[in-house]
């Protein structure tokens, strides 16, 4: 009987040990994903609007910024969806846009979007090159963490004060 003891006791520690240490591993994980997750930004650059007959044409860029806690430790992090609501200076809806962006390099993708319709352009067509317009909405940011990865909004926001090329 004590010897059945010492031995369910011995493997009840074993046991425990593997849960610590594979508890310890997960919370490491968790404390990393919090810490990308909490400082990611997306820098939303237009650089260029112009008004082709009646289209809106923007073109635009986006900038992951997520600082990573260890250079040895790169975390993959892409953009999945963008959606955009453009307004003019009223607040009066333009248009909406989703897509998905044209990556260039690592963490810089490209943006083309073009709003078409007659009715808003035969209203606003004199005042859209004077006036300025808004651009809201977000992007939807897929960081490779763990075995389904973690998908969050980032908020995206952008004025556009005349048309042509922004620097």
């Amino acid at each position: 009987m004590k010897k059945l003891f010492l031995n369910t006791t011995f493997w009840l520690i074993v046991v425990s040990l593997i849960a610590m240490f594979l508890l310890s591993i997960s919370l490491f994980n968790l404390k990393r994903a919090f810490f990308v997750v909490s400082d990611l930004k997306i820098n939303f650059e237009i650089t260029e609007t112009q008004i082709k007959g009646i289209n809106l044409i923007i073109n635009a860029n986006l900038k992951i910024n997520a600082p990573s806690q260890n250079k040895k430790i790169a975390i993959e992090k892409e953009i999945e969806l963008v959606q955009l609501k453009v307004y003019d200076s009223a607040w009066n809806i333009i248009g909406l846009w989703n897509g998905e962006p044209a990556k260039i390099d690592e963490d810089l993708y490209s943006l083309s979007i073009v709003f078409s319709s007659v009715e808003i352009f035969n209203k606003n067509l004199k005042n859209m090159n004077t006036e300025s317009f808004k651009i809201q909405g977000f992007a939807k940011v897929r960081i490779n963490l763990g075995r389904e990865g973690l998908r969050i909004n980032v908020p995206l926001e952008a004025e556009v004060l005349n048309l042509g090329k922004n620097k």
